[in-house]
């Protein structure tokens, strides 16, 4: 990658044979590069725009509330405690497949998937 030889590579991605194809640093997983960079933007947003952005890690969505067909807010745990926020909602997940614990996400839904490669370890 021109520029920026120091800083990224181009690597196999785990599970997914030996053709380098996914973009990562030499000590990040792959991907974590663009999912780094878009937290770190929504972090700065999140502090010069607080009142029009908000953002909660390690919060769990107990209900998504809508009017109509619409989502307009959700009730969440975080910290301990519940909170209602009203607004547009993003819902960003992510390490569910490497979750191979048994009530996790993909042995409820898909238990055939959970010995199957992801883009986070070799399985």
């Amino acid at each position: 990658i021109v520029g920026l030889a120091n800083e990224l590579v181009v690597r196999p991605t785990p599970g997914h044979g030996s053709v380098a194809r996914t973009v990562g640093t030499k000590t990040h997983f792959p991907g974590a590069v663009v999912t780094y960079a878009a937290i770190h933007v929504l972090g700065q947003i999140a502090n010069g725009k607080a009142d029009r952005l908000q953002v909660l890690k390690r919060a769990t969505v107990t209900k998504l509330l809508t009017e109509g067909s619409k989502v307009v807010g959700v009730e969440c745990s975080v910290g301990g405690g519940t909170q209602t926020l009203r607004g547009a909602v993003v819902i960003a997940v992510g390490g569910y497949a490497g979750d191979l614990s048994p009530g996790s996400v993909l042995a409820k839904n898909a238990p055939h998937l959970a010995n199957m490669p992801t883009t986070s370890d070799e399985r």
